[in-house]
């Protein structure tokens, strides 16, 4: 069995083939993130400047669109504990 991969430490240098992994532990920004920043510098310089400097500036959706962010939450009434 082959002992596990090392991961660098925070702050240290990023190496030319390093994974997400080893970037977020780099960085110290989630998985999550890095791949919301990959998306976001894949869209050409001409187009995230015109999209930024709109009037209307698209933004994230409230709760990072997570389908646990779409749902509802229990009303009181619903909830026995709740209830006076």
């Amino acid at each position: 069995m082959s002992a596990k991969k090392q991961r660098p430490q925070r702050g240290d240098p990023i190496a030319k083939d390093a994974s997400e992994r080893d970037i977020s532990a780099i960085t110290g920004m989630s998985r999550r993130k890095i791949w919301q920043a990959k998306k976001i510098a894949e869209i050409p310089e001409h187009e995230f400047e015109r999209m930024v400097e709109s009037d209307d500036p698209p933004t994230q959706p409230s709760g990072g669109g997570s389908p646990a962010s779409q749902v509802e939450p229990p009303r009181a009434e619903d909830l026995p504990a709740l209830r006076r």
